[in-house]
């Protein structure tokens, strides 16, 4: 069985998870992470663990969702990840609603977390301009 993530998700994980570890990371790294997660995961299994679109620039691979959800902290590092907003359209009210969504309860395979975290702590104690120059070498091939 394999599931495919919502990379916003799985970024307030892997915030929580580099607090637990006492390396609590900014929006920049974050970003980086999440497309080396991206990268080594559809190299490892051939296939995309997020849904979400990722680009590269001239500052290497990122993904645009998560770098807009987290840009307010600028280079500090993002605070616990406890509870957040999910804003989604109700068809049967037609209308535009909003929850509180516990961090807690996001669902992700045991296996799969497991395997974020080991990237994690692969690329953590990399400063972020190694994690540019990995990023820009880290290229799909279509």
């Amino acid at each position: 069985m394999w599931l495919i993530y919502n990379a916003v998700d799985i970024s307030r994980l892997i915030i929580n998870h580099c607090i637990d570890i006492d390396k609590p990371i900014n929006n920049i790294t974050l970003v980086k992470l999440m497309y080396i997660i991206q990268y080594e995961y559809y190299i490892k299994f051939k296939r995309f663990v997020f849904n979400n679109d990722f680009t590269i620039n001239n500052y290497g691979g990122y993904c645009e969702d998560v770098y807009r959800e987290f840009r307010c902290n600028g280079i500090l590092p993002i605070e616990r990840q406890t509870i957040y907003k999910h804003v989604f359209y109700n068809k049967n009210t037609k209308r535009i609603q909003m929850v509180d969504l516990k961090v807690k309860d996001i669902k992700v395979l045991p296996s799969d977390y497991e395997y974020f975290k080991m990237i994690v702590h692969k690329y953590i104690d990399k400063d972020i301009f190694e994690l540019v120059d990995i990023t820009k070498n880290m290229l799909f091939k279509a």
